[in-house]
């Protein structure tokens, strides 16, 4: 069954200061934005990235299993919160960029 959309979105971007090396270094998506019931975030990869991006819900995922973007890739996704999303990037300086209904 069809959700209907939501009235309000969000863009933005996260840069991942530092390149995955030890996989500690994944940072929060967003920070205190609460996205409405049923929706989803997309989270793409940059075009611009030369490595691949990494996702994970948390540190035990993130070293087991993260799910990989390469550039340009992108996921849909639907969480409550995207602080719950983390990204690390393979290159320093690299990111993604995502919308998300409010």
């Amino acid at each position: 069954m069809p959700i209907a959309s939501r009235p309000n979105f969000t863009t933005g971007e996260k840069d991942c200061a530092a390149a995955m090396t030890d996989w500690t270094q994944y940072y929060p998506l967003a920070e205190a934005q609460r996205v409405g019931n049923a929706c989803e975030i997309v989270v793409k990869a940059r075009k611009a990235n030369s490595g691949k991006i990494y996702i994970a819900a948390d540190a035990y995922v993130s070293k087991i299993h993260p799910f990989r973007l390469e550039p340009n890739e992108s996921i849909n996704l639907r969480v409550d919160s995207p602080d719950k999303i983390l990204v690390g990037a393979e290159v320093a300086g690299e990111g993604v960029e995502f919308i998300m209904e409010l």
